[in-house]
């Protein structure tokens, strides 16, 4: 997936639950909850229903990583 800079805000499925996303970096799942949690409550992504996800601000991203 290719995400350019400075694009209006998107709204995407992700491919993996958030548990799948834990076994893979080895933490826990509350562990990729918080962080989710974080990014939202930094009006980085708005986080939807199950797997869904709406980036708000890709330069805010690309700053947190």
């Amino acid at each position: 997936m290719h995400l350019r800079i400075g694009r209006p805000e998107t709204t995407l499925r992700l491919p993996f639950s958030r548990d799948e996303i834990a076994s893979y970096l080895d933490l826990k799942i509350e562990t990729v909850s918080r962080s989710l949690k974080s990014l939202e409550q930094q009006n980085l992504i708005t986080l939807h229903r199950v797997r869904t996800v709406t980036i708000n601000s890709y330069l805010g991203l690309k700053r947190f990583i």
